[in-house]
């Protein structure tokens, strides 16, 4: 075997493992923490609707915004996996991974048009690899949606699409329709992709050699129309019947155009389509790195169309020192041609489909505008990486074509490999910035999950669950699979309405089970649903979770009786003897992550004994330092009870790794399960350390104090912003999450809001970051809002009122008066004038 060939077969073999090894690291990214985010209201959605049959399913997507075909195979997968959201979110991981190793393919067949095998082959690997650690792309091969799927259908679409215009066999054109007509009935903006495939086709055409016979050039227009006319034939059956389901479809909002392309190429190159001028420093250089890339391969066409007879030099195997083979003109023409056909293609899809989406979100009526989302992005991101490693291996391969001595064409080889390499380091360690940060992000937080394994634990065939309300429905559907019941997020709830929602399902079950939501305020500030329930219920159990609520009202006395019974198995996962006898025989938890400040809720199951007190906690995996020190009461019972702890995190405690401990009838500590602990804590501040313009002492109940506040401005007009900024301070021992609310007060009445209010802002203290359960005792906390002043308000003086209150039940905390005894449920701070 002759050295070149043995080189060759050497250099193959390192391609490959190559790959390999890009597809293992590919499979790594996509796989890695998948189950360790929350459901999302989308996810929700998608799982919601694939649960349904095949024929329903077509009739709730003809409703929706988005085609079936994800919905139907989603529907095929969790009839063979499940229900878990890490192995439903498997399904668009191996979609993912499949775009990864068809990104590679495609990559390197348009770079062989131009570039040396070797150099094609890096430039297929480099595109893979730029895919393979974007941090959008592996975003969205961790989602239940359907965006994984459109991308790998549109590089089928493309890959089968260049088959047939080089002459392929009919099964690549059944590919390129098929794999069109799919991307369609997947994803509707998928159309913009159909278009620039179609754009790049008739520039091929009309480029095409014109000596050829017009009957010629007349088959292929007719035979290309044809298959359009096919992809049409099969999509318009269902764009007829859906048409009224996205159609209606008009809640964009305005987005500038400079702002448009800003966000895009953050996308591509980050990955991160938020805060995206932070990245600036990072995106500016890799423009210009993919403009240089672009313009190489415009050079490389223009170079080897004034070559009348001889390809590229680059197209010589670099494994030989001798010249590239005389071709003839017409097929030099014929690559040239090829060549920039797949540039054309490349920055169809770039630049078009992007120009579309834009087009699409811009607010209009009667038509098909969704507002924009830079997920409709995500299906460009594998052509990005193609035409921008094809433009490096362009660049790196010049040095193969310089004329000259040996010495000074191996310099220049030399020189451009490095200068590719380069490149590619900059542009792989620009999306490994955007990268870095997101596996940390991904925290599996504990929204629905605790609350519906207490119904799952105690609810009975004669219960009825009711959603209050239903803004967040999806994501409940899918913990909750069950028949629910969801008072409707948009409902202004009044004594009337809430007897006529919940009088026909108070008669047929047994008992409600009322899950309150942060939204139930909003439509039902005065609560006359729980209060229409608590009048006539024989027993009432209280749940508590986070900013939510579930709350058991039993209808019939013999419920009541049942209602602290587990029908249902308990975990078997534990041993241990409690003071007052009984064992504790299991425990569960829904989530393992949290942060300074969370609430674990733990559930552990007793068997027998009389009334004791236990203690759990907390174990420092690293110092076997104790925390979060939790007593729980345990009832007198004969049988199985089960007890909710709910643990508050403190702010103090160190990042690391725990376990959790109770205390059993010896006193002995018994270490069980595993958690982990982020330590999220900002700056601490004291009154040293910040300046306060009105100083303040207002006393809240809870231990909290409001110390002062800011106002950016005593005057304002309608429409503007009232700037405040309060000071809060506290004990330390806040137990309890609380919202702040800040109103606008005028004398005249506000007829939107059927009152005096004519502004308001409510959130968790400092934008939702700093819950009253992370403060420190004597830490000051700044928190500002933004009030905006309704754009109709009257002059006038305008009161600023603000205050506390639990998002559950709607409480307010007191404000005390000197003598420590509540005095009112909110605080006049001070006043605006408006003009």
């Amino acid at each position: 075997m002759s050295n070149g060939r043995q080189a060759s077969m050497s250099g193959a073999r390192a391609r490959r493992w190559a790959m390999v090894a890009v597809l293992l690291l590919g499979f790594f990214l996509r796989v890695h923490r998948i189950g360790e985010q929350r459901v999302w209201w989308d996810e929700g959605w998608s799982v919601w609707a694939a649960r349904f049959s095949p024929l329903d399913i077509l009739r709730q997507t003809g409703n929706d915004v988005h085609p079936p075909l994800y919905f139907q195979l989603l529907h095929l997968w969790r009839a063979l996996s499940g229900d878990e959201a890490a192995v439903l979110r498997l399904l668009s991981a191996f979609l993912g991974l499949l775009a990864v190793a068809l990104t590679y393919a495609l990559g390197r067949r348009m770079a062989r048009g131009n570039l040396s095998p070797g150099w094609a082959t890096l430039a297929g690997l480099l595109a893979a690899l730029l895919l393979t650690v974007s941090r959008f792309a592996i975003a969205w091969s961790q989602e239940i949606r359907m965006y994984a799927l459109a991308t790998l259908l549109a590089l089928l679409a493309v890959w089968a699409a260049r088959r047939v215009w080089q002459g392929g066999r009919r099964r690549d054109a059944a590919l390129y329709v098929a794999a069109t007509t799919a991307g369609l009935y997947t994803l509707y903006l998928f159309a913009p992709v159909w278009l620039a495939i179609n754009v790049a086709w008739l520039w091929t055409w009309r480029a095409a050699d014109r000596r050829r016979a017009a009957a010629e050039r007349r088959r292929e227009l007719w035979r290309w129309a044809g298959l359009q006319l096919l992809i049409v034939a099969l999509f318009l059956p269902w764009a007829l019947y859906a048409a009224g389901g996205f159609l209606n479809t008009a809640s964009a909002t305005p987005i500038r155009p400079l702002d448009f392309l800003h966000i895009y190429w953050t996308v591509l190159t980050v990955g991160i389509p938020v805060d995206v001028s932070q990245f600036n420093r990072l995106t500016l250089p890799a423009l210009g790195i993919f403009l240089l890339a672009v313009g190489a391969l415009v050079f490389h066409a223009l170079a080897a169309s004034r070559r009348p007879s001889t390809l590229d030099a680059a197209n010589s195997s670099p494994a030989t020192r001798h010249p590239p083979p005389a071709t003839s003109s017409r097929g030099q023409r014929s690559v040239v041609r090829g060549h920039l056909r797949d540039l054309t293609l490349l920055l169809s899809i770039l630049l078009l489909p992007a120009l579309i989406v834009y087009f699409v979100s811009l607010p209009r009526q009667n038509f098909y505008n969704p507002p924009f989302n830079p997920r409709y992005l995500v299906i460009f991101t594998p052509f990005y990486s193609i035409l921008l490693a094809w433009g490096v291996a362009a660049l790196g391969s010049r040095g193969a074509g310089v004329q000259g001595s040996r010495g000074e064409s191996g310099q220049w080889s030399v020189v451009s490999g490095l200068l590719a390499l380069s490149l590619s380091a900059f542009m792989l360690a620009v999306a490994l910035v955007g990268l870095r940060p997101y596996y940390p992000g991904r925290v599996l937080v504990d929204d629905y999950p605790s609350l519906v394994s207490t119904i799952g634990a105690y609810r009975r065939p004669g219960d009825a669950v009711v959603l209050y309300s239903d803004t967040d429905w999806p994501i409940f559907a899918y913990h909750h699979p069950d028949e629910w019941r969801g008072v409707p997020g948009a409902w202004t709830v009044t004594p009337e309405l809430a007897g006529d929602f919940l009088t026909p399902i108070w008669e047929e079950h047994e008992a409600i089970w009322l899950v309150t939501t942060p939204y139930s305020a909003g439509g039902d500030p005065q609560r006359y649903l729980p209060a229409w329930l608590a009048e006539r219920a024989t027993a009432v159990r209280e749940f508590s979770y986070k900013d939510m609520a579930l709350t058991l009202y039993t209808r019939t006395a013999e419920r009541a009786a049942l209602a602290d019974h587990l029908p249902s198995d308990t975990p078997g996962n534990l041993d241990v003897p409690l003071p007052g006898g009984g064992t504790l025989v299991g425990y569960s938890q829904a989530a393992h992550d949290f942060k300074s400040g969370d609430i674990i809720h733990l559930f552990l199951y007793r068997q027998g004994g009389d009334k004791g007190q236990t203690e759990v906690g907390l174990i420092d995996a690293a110092s076997s330092n104790v925390w979060a020190i939790t007593p729980v009461e345990w009832p007198a019972t004969d049988g199985l009870a089960r007890q909710q702890v709910d643990i508050l995190v403190p702010p103090e405690a160190p990042s690391g790794d725990y376990r959790l401990y109770v205390h059993d009838a010896g006193g002995a500590t018994v270490p069980f399960g595993r958690l982990t602990v982020r330590q999220k804590q900002a700056e601490f501040l004291t009154l040293g350390d910040v300046t306060i313009a009105n100083p303040v002492e207002a006393q809240f109940g809870a231990g909290i104090r409001l110390v002062g506040y800011d106002l950016a401005a005593t005057t304002v007009r309608p429409g503007e912003m009232v700037g405040l900024t309060l000071y809060w301070s506290s004990d330390g021992d806040v137990g309890q999450r609380y919202k702040v609310f800040t109103h606008l007060l005028g004398d005249v009445f506000n007829a939107t809001t059927g009152n005096f209010l004519w502004g308001q802002v409510d959130s968790e203290p400092a934008a939702n970051t700093r819950p009253t359960t992370t403060w420190r005792a004597g830490e000051i906390i700044a928190d500002e809002y933004a009030i905006p002043l309704a754009a109709d308000a009257p002059p006038g003086t305008y009161r600023i009122e603000i205050g506390l209150y639990d998002a559950v039940s709607g409480e307010r905390l007191p404000l005390l008066g000197p003598d420590g005894a509540p005095a009112a449920d909110h605080l006049i701070l001070t006043v605006v004038e408006v003009e």
